[in-house]
């Protein structure tokens, strides 16, 4: 080799067609740069790096290309298979229950999906209620709140894909009361709280 010049010019390309893809960076002059390389002993095998922010790059998968030349001769490699760039975050919704809705039961089941278009796939979910811990339900798109306290709770899924991108929370309002029961004499006890007390079934109750 040139013991003046040896040149890399380094493409990305979504083909492994030598001369296609878009620059990454060109004319760079591994002797001149001896950080980038374990050694300049390039008559052997020598390892030589090259960082690539992709922050801006478009989702997609992808090939490396390297031409490498002297003043003599040249050479040209592709990686041997293509690898994926996913710079977006997926998405996540709730279908059930409805924003605002209210419920007698002291459980909550929550459905939710999610995607991640273009992207490498959601890898799991994370639930939580009000402002309690994050709990992963893995690839699960429904979880269930046991044990849930009268009055309003809110309800949170977020997702993140297999290159750990988070997406933004989505969340539900949903209210708990008690629910209304007859006494045994026939008249309609209100289960919730008035004045501080909750009425009991052998108890009239004030209130509509």
């Amino acid at each position: 080799y040139d013991v003046n010049d040896l040149l890399v010019d380094i493409n990305y390309s979504d083909s492994n067609v030598h001369g296609t893809g878009t620059v990454i960076v060109d004319d760079l002059n591994l002797l001149a740069n001896p950080s980038l390389c374990g050694d300049l002993n390039f008559l052997d095998s020598t390892r030589c790096s090259w960082d690539w922010n992709v922050s801006g790059l478009v989702d997609g998968n992808y090939f490396i290309l390297l031409h490498v030349r002297d003043s003599h001769q040249y050479d040209y490699n592709v990686s041997g298979s293509n690898f994926m760039v996913d710079n977006n975050s997926p998405s996540v919704s709730i279908s059930s229950p409805a924003n605002g809705s209210e419920t007698t039961s002291s459980d909550v089941a929550l459905q939710f999906s999610g995607s991640d278009v273009n992207g490498s796939g959601i890898r799991t979910y994370f639930v939580k209620a009000d402002s309690g811990d994050w709990i992963d339900v893995s690839a699960a798109t429904s979880h269930v709140f046991t044990g849930q306290g009268v009055g309003s709770h809110t309800y949170y899924v977020k997702s993140a894909d297999n290159a750990d991108n988070n997406s933004s929370d989505a969340n539900v309002a949903v209210t708990i009361s008690l629910p209304m029961v007859a006494s045994s004499g026939g008249s309609i006890n209100y289960c919730s709280t008035w004045g501080g007390a909750v009425c009991r079934t052998n108890e009239n109750c004030s209130g509509s």
